[in-house]
């Protein structure tokens, strides 16, 4: 890494000075890494989009989080080289995950409600069934 801006360094905990001349697979999952190490910059040409990811990024503490980075080859100090910016988007992702939760939980209550409501609703279906077959019969006891 040949630099650094502070929003990053405090996304992964370490300090700019410590991740100057760090190599970028420390920090990002190794998937990442290789897919921009094959990226031959030279050979793809300037300001090509690498595209959009999400990935877990370690973080000093020991933690992670979880990171949109967008990358492009770019230019820098005369070599070609790759910029990234990455974002945050690790409470966005646990809202997510809670909203997909709370959908399959609605979705069991729904189905089982329906399904509650049908057999009521055959119950009394049944039951109005076996009145009128009762119903002549009461007639002919008042009879």
């Amino acid at each position: 890494m040949v630099y650094i801006n502070q929003a990053f360094a405090n996304l992964s905990g370490y300090s700019k000075k410590l991740l100057l001349g760090k190599e970028f697979s420390r920090f990002f999952p190794q998937e990442y890494s290789e897919r921009l190490s094959k990226d031959d910059p030279k050979r793809r040409g300037s300001r090509k989009l690498l595209g959009q990811r999400e990935f877990e990024i370690s973080r000093k503490d020991g933690g992670s989080l979880v990171g949109e980075i967008r990358s492009r080859l770019i230019e820098y100090s005369g070599r070609s080289s790759i910029a990234g910016i990455c974002k945050d988007i690790t409470e966005g992702k646990r809202a997510e995950m809670t909203l997909k939760e709370k959908v399959k939980e609605l979705q069991r209550w729904y189905r089982l409600t329906v399904d509650r409501e049908v057999k009521m609703i055959q119950m009394k279906k049944r039951i109005q069934e076996l009145e009128s077959q009762l119903k002549p019969e009461r007639e002919n006891q008042n009879d």
